[in-house]
């Protein structure tokens, strides 16, 4: 077996030892690059942590560049950069435009790299590379990242580091290399984030608009509703209006029977016994009822006003005493009339239309109770009061005033008052036409109303009647002129109902007249195609059946042209006796009327 000779010199003990190695500064400067490099990823790290933390809201940037700005200031405190620039690719045409720039005045040297980068097509490798790249460009180093999401390319990244490639640590690259990711998912977020708004303000303008117009339907709707409402309340009254003159024509057709024998009995025993005095007091209660027949046919339009000039106080008094039996005792009644208060030119029915419509507001605005005072006063309005009063002339006017203790009326329901149809009663209790008509009165009147009230105090409303002109007062002040008897004047009475053709055939004989009756139109011609040159006045009544006066009146006239024909109605509206007149009738008697009154019409036509 060989033996390991030990006696060589590779063995021996006095082989001289070769000189020691140092170590020390090789290991000290690699420790210190570790150390530098893990200082590096630590801050990398921290940076990355911090980007986490304090992300800017996408509601408070205004535009692209903002985050762009806050990038860059990230990758600077990362990789310190001579120079850096973010591109934003336009969507519609796929071109890069330079965004940002630091510092500003390297964006010429940067755009000249960047043409150089596109020219020899190393930016289209880098815009599909998802990691950093380096290139050298006229011996300068580039770093170039693209901003890219799942979607599409968002920007570009181009900048020059301060340091060379190999004294950046590889975690400040992967850092950087996650940072330009999160700018591209930033942007794209941002993207998304204003289109979303652009669609929530498109749908919310779309919202608030069907809102609007939802809204405008339901006004609509309720105004519809509401309109419809009136037109069947004008309907139900213009068909109560029918009625009215129809009721209206019956009743002043028995008013004028009962009247006229009344009258007749008056004539025939004119002293002041038991039975005149009755006979007086049942006349005055046919004035009345055909006051209120007026009344029915101002209410239907069927009637021109009767002006004339009148005492208010007196007539205040007068229509008092007809509302005693009508307000309830917990209501204190108080009339306050000025003496001497002057003349009004008015409607006495119309007036008194006026004054019941007011109080009987009053009343029902009082329902626990409450005191009621009407009163008249003279009153001058001035150009101040106009002034602050629209719709107001200056002059001379007789106030009336009605004003109660009851609940009050709401401001916004003041403003309405005088509205047609406007009403706040519960259904059935109230048309909505009281006021409207008040205020409708007092304007033909040329006067002038208003309203005041307070909730819970009460309600006043003050009316304005202008004084009667003096002159045309004294004119009608004048004693009436004595109507002459009739001679030998032959009168034809033409009306379908006996007892009225009895009566003025009784009148009229009275009166000195020889009289002929007719009970039809159709009769009525016969008549005077026999008698016609002996007949010098005709008496016709428009309400009959089969041939009606109208009818009748153009028939006569077309037989003599020089026919004189008085018409005599009791429901003739102003517009049909004006158009009569125009046709050719000679004047227009309305009933019921008294017989003085059918004395002197007929003595006027005859001339």
């Amino acid at each position: 077996m060989p033996r390991l000779d030990t006696s060589c010199e590779f063995f021996s003990d006095n082989r001289p030892m070769p000189p020691p190695v140092d170590f020390s500064d090789s290991c000290i400067r690699r420790v210190s690059y570790l150390e530098e490099v893990n200082r590096a990823s630590l801050q990398a790290l921290q940076l990355v942590l911090e980007m986490g933390r304090q992300g800017t809201s996408l509601n408070r940037i205004d535009n692209p560049r903002t985050i762009l700005a806050e990038f860059h200031d990230k990758i600077h405190q990362l990789i310190p950069w001579k120079a850096a620039a973010f591109y934003l690719m336009d969507e519609q045409t796929s071109v890069l435009n330079m965004a940002l720039c630091r510092p500003m005045e390297s964006a010429p040297h940067l755009s000249a790299v960047f043409d150089l980068l596109v020219e020899d097509r190393t930016m289209s490798l880098a815009l599909h590379d998802e990691s950093h790249t380096f290139v050298e460009v006229d011996g300068c180093e580039v770093l170039m990242h693209a901003l890219n999401t799942i979607t599409r390319c968002r920007g570009f990244f181009l900048g020059i580091p301060m340091d060379s490639r190999k004294s950046i640590p590889d975690t400040s690259l992967a850092i950087f290399s996650i940072m330009m990711q999160s700018a591209a998912q930033t942007l794209e977020s941002y993207e998304l984030y204003r289109l979303i708004r652009r669609v929530n303000s498109a749908l919310e303008e779309k919202v608030e608009h069907l809102e609007e117009e939802m809204a405008d339907r339901m006004r609509a709707e309720a105004e519809r509703e509401k309109l419809q409402g009136q037109l069947l309340q004008a309907q139900k009254m213009e068909s109560l209006g029918i009625l009215a003159g129809g009721v209206a024509h019956d009743f002043n057709n028995l008013l004028q029977i009962m009247g006229g024998k009344i009258e007749v009995l008056l004539h025939t025993n004119p002293g002041g016994d038991f039975e005149a005095k009755h006979l007086r007091t049942v006349s005055k209660s046919i004035d009345r009822a055909t006051a209120l027949v007026r009344q029915l046919l101002v209410f239907g339009s069927k009637t021109e006003p009767q002006m004339q000039h009148i005492d208010l106080g007196q007539e205040l008094k007068e229509i008092a005493g007809m509302l005693e039996g009508t307000i309830p005792a917990s209501i204190r009644v108080e009339l306050g009339i000025q003496n001497d208060t002057w003349s009004v030119s008015a409607d006495p029915v119309q007036i008194e239309q006026i004054i019941l419509n007011l109080t009987k507001n009053a009343v029902d605005a009082m329902p626990a109770g409450g005191r009621l005072a009407v009163e008249t006063h003279n009153v001058t309005l001035d150009e101040e009061f106009v002034r602050s009063h629209m719709g107001a002339k200056p002059g001379r006017y007789v106030l009336l005033t009605v004003a109660d203790t009851g609940v009050g009326i709401e401001p916004e329901v003041l403003r309405h008052v005088f509205d047609p149809f406007f009403t706040t009663k519960e259904v059935g209790k109230g048309t909505g036409l009281g006021l409207a008509s008040v205020y409708g009165i007092v304007k033909a009147h040329g006067g002038y109303i208003q309203c005041a009230s307070q909730r819970g105090q009460g309600t006043i409303f003050s009316v304005y009647l202008p004084v009667a002109d003096q002159g045309r007062e004294a004119k009608c002040d004048e004693p009436r002129k004595a109507i002459s008897k009739g001679g030998n004047e032959t009168i034809l009475v033409v009306d379908d109902e006996p007892e009225i053709r009895e009566l003025t055939l009784e009148a009229l004989e009275s009166f000195g007249y020889v009289v002929q009756c007719a009970a039809s139109g159709e009769q009525a011609l016969d008549v005077y195609q026999r008698d016609g040159k002996f007949i010098d006045l005709v008496l016709l009544d428009l309400s009959m059946p089969g041939m009606g006066g109208c009818e009748c009146l153009q028939a006569l006239l077309r037989l003599d042209p020089s026919a004189k024909v008085l018409i005599i109605s009791g429901n003739a509206a102003k517009c049909q006796s004006k158009d009569l007149l125009l046709s050719g009738a000679k004047g227009f008697l309305g009933k019921p009327y008294h017989l003085r009154d059918l004395e002197a019409k007929v003595s006027e036509v005859l001339g």
